[in-house]
Protein backbone atom coordinates (compact mmCIF):
# COMPACT_ATOMS: atom_id res chain seq x y z
CA UNK A 1 0.00 0.00 0.00
CA UNK A 2 2.78 2.43 0.87
CA UNK A 3 4.40 2.55 -2.57
CA UNK A 4 1.03 2.61 -4.30
CA UNK A 5 -0.24 5.35 -1.99
CA UNK A 6 2.73 7.58 -2.75
CA UNK A 7 2.52 7.08 -6.52
CA UNK A 8 -1.24 7.42 -6.67
CA UNK A 9 -1.32 10.64 -4.66
CA UNK A 10 1.63 12.12 -6.55
CA UNK A 11 0.19 11.36 -9.99
CA UNK A 12 -3.29 12.47 -9.03
CA UNK A 13 -2.26 15.84 -7.64
CA UNK A 14 0.33 16.98 -10.19
CA UNK A 15 -2.08 18.61 -12.69
CA UNK A 16 -3.97 20.52 -10.02
CA UNK A 17 -0.80 21.73 -8.36
CA UNK A 18 0.40 23.38 -11.55
CA UNK A 19 -2.77 25.44 -11.62
CA UNK A 20 -2.32 26.30 -7.96
CA UNK A 21 1.14 27.69 -8.73
CA UNK A 22 -0.32 29.82 -11.52
CA UNK A 23 -2.83 31.32 -9.11
CA UNK A 24 -0.88 31.69 -5.88
CA UNK A 25 2.66 32.13 -7.15
CA UNK A 26 5.35 29.53 -7.66
CA UNK A 27 7.59 30.65 -4.82
CA UNK A 28 4.73 30.43 -2.32
CA UNK A 29 3.49 27.09 -3.63
CA UNK A 30 6.99 25.59 -3.71
CA UNK A 31 7.60 26.78 -0.14
CA UNK A 32 4.31 25.30 1.06
CA UNK A 33 5.14 21.98 -0.60
CA UNK A 34 8.57 22.01 0.99
CA UNK A 35 7.11 22.62 4.44
CA UNK A 36 4.56 19.80 3.99
CA UNK A 37 7.31 17.49 2.74
CA UNK A 38 9.50 18.35 5.74
CA UNK A 39 6.73 17.80 8.29
CA UNK A 40 5.86 14.49 6.63
CA UNK A 41 9.54 13.42 6.67
CA UNK A 42 9.79 14.15 10.38
CA UNK A 43 6.53 12.31 11.03
CA UNK A 44 7.66 9.30 9.00
CA UNK A 45 11.03 9.18 10.76
CA UNK A 46 9.39 8.79 14.16
CA UNK A 47 6.20 6.98 13.14
CA UNK A 48 5.00 4.86 16.06
CA UNK A 49 2.87 2.54 13.90
CA UNK A 50 2.80 1.34 10.30
CA UNK A 51 -0.42 3.31 9.77
CA UNK A 52 1.26 6.57 10.76
CA UNK A 53 4.17 5.73 8.47
CA UNK A 54 1.82 5.09 5.53
CA UNK A 55 -0.06 8.33 6.23
CA UNK A 56 3.24 10.21 6.40
CA UNK A 57 4.33 8.71 3.06
CA UNK A 58 1.08 9.87 1.50
CA UNK A 59 1.70 13.33 2.94
CA UNK A 60 5.23 13.19 1.49
CA UNK A 61 3.61 12.62 -1.91
CA UNK A 62 1.34 15.63 -1.39
CA UNK A 63 4.35 17.83 -0.65
CA UNK A 64 6.28 16.45 -3.62
CA UNK A 65 3.31 16.93 -5.94
CA UNK A 66 3.01 20.53 -4.81
CA UNK A 67 6.72 21.20 -5.37
CA UNK A 68 7.34 19.43 -8.68
CA UNK A 69 5.40 21.68 -11.12
CA UNK A 70 6.60 24.77 -9.28
CA UNK A 71 10.25 23.80 -9.79
CA UNK A 72 9.91 23.65 -13.55
CA UNK A 73 7.92 26.89 -13.61
CA UNK A 74 10.58 28.62 -11.52
CA UNK A 75 13.29 27.38 -13.89
CA UNK A 76 11.26 28.53 -16.91
CA UNK A 77 10.78 32.10 -15.72
CA UNK A 78 14.20 32.48 -14.13
CA UNK A 79 16.15 31.60 -17.27
CA UNK A 80 14.83 33.57 -20.24
CA UNK A 81 17.77 33.11 -22.61
CA UNK A 82 17.15 29.91 -24.62
CA UNK A 83 20.70 28.64 -24.10
CA UNK A 84 20.60 29.22 -20.36
CA UNK A 85 17.13 27.70 -20.18
CA UNK A 86 18.29 24.58 -21.98
CA UNK A 87 21.21 24.21 -19.60
CA UNK A 88 19.00 24.84 -16.56
CA UNK A 89 16.47 22.23 -17.69
CA UNK A 90 19.34 19.79 -18.29
CA UNK A 91 20.67 20.39 -14.77
CA UNK A 92 17.14 20.06 -13.33
CA UNK A 93 16.72 16.72 -15.10
CA UNK A 94 20.15 15.50 -14.07
CA UNK A 95 19.50 16.31 -10.42
CA UNK A 96 16.10 14.60 -10.53
CA UNK A 97 17.57 11.52 -12.23
CA UNK A 98 20.59 11.47 -9.98
CA UNK A 99 18.40 11.67 -6.91
CA UNK A 100 16.24 8.81 -8.15
CA UNK A 101 19.34 6.73 -8.84
CA UNK A 102 21.29 7.58 -5.70
CA UNK A 103 18.30 7.53 -3.34
CA UNK A 104 18.21 3.76 -2.85
CA UNK A 105 21.98 3.59 -2.45
CA UNK A 106 22.07 6.37 0.15
CA UNK A 107 19.02 4.85 1.84
CA UNK A 108 20.78 1.48 2.03
CA UNK A 109 23.89 3.05 3.54
CA UNK A 110 21.80 4.89 6.11
CA UNK A 111 20.00 1.67 7.04
CA UNK A 112 23.33 -0.10 7.41
CA UNK A 113 24.61 2.34 10.03
CA UNK A 114 21.55 4.10 11.48
CA UNK A 115 17.91 3.43 12.33
CA UNK A 116 15.23 3.15 9.62
CA UNK A 117 13.98 6.66 10.42
CA UNK A 118 17.24 8.11 9.11
CA UNK A 119 16.05 7.59 5.53
CA UNK A 120 13.42 10.25 6.21
CA UNK A 121 15.54 12.52 8.42
CA UNK A 122 18.05 13.03 5.61
CA UNK A 123 15.35 15.07 3.84
CA UNK A 124 15.35 17.75 6.54
CA UNK A 125 18.76 19.42 6.01
CA UNK A 126 18.15 19.38 2.26
CA UNK A 127 14.70 20.91 2.73
CA UNK A 128 16.02 23.60 5.08
CA UNK A 129 18.71 24.54 2.55
CA UNK A 130 16.17 24.54 -0.30
CA UNK A 131 13.78 26.71 1.73
CA UNK A 132 16.51 29.24 2.55
CA UNK A 133 17.63 29.41 -1.08
CA UNK A 134 14.03 29.78 -2.22
CA UNK A 135 13.45 32.72 0.10
CA UNK A 136 16.70 34.38 -1.00
CA UNK A 137 16.81 33.68 -4.73
CA UNK A 138 13.40 32.91 -6.20
CA UNK A 139 11.25 35.73 -7.49
CA UNK A 140 7.59 35.78 -6.47
CA UNK A 141 5.73 35.22 -9.71
CA UNK A 142 2.34 34.03 -10.87
CA UNK A 143 1.13 32.58 -14.16
CA UNK A 144 3.76 31.92 -16.80
CA UNK A 145 3.42 33.37 -20.23
CA UNK A 146 4.69 30.48 -22.32
CA UNK A 147 7.06 31.58 -25.05
CA UNK A 148 8.46 29.54 -27.87
CA UNK A 149 11.94 28.19 -27.25
CA UNK A 150 12.93 28.66 -30.89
Amino acid sequence: MDLNGYSLVMAGLLPAMETLGDRLGYKRVFSIGLIIFSIASLTAAFAPTPYVLIAARVLLAVGAAIMMPATMAIVRVTFTDPRELGLAIGIWGAIASGGAGLGPIVGGLLLEYFSWGSVFLINLPIAILAFALTILLVLNMKGIEVKSLT
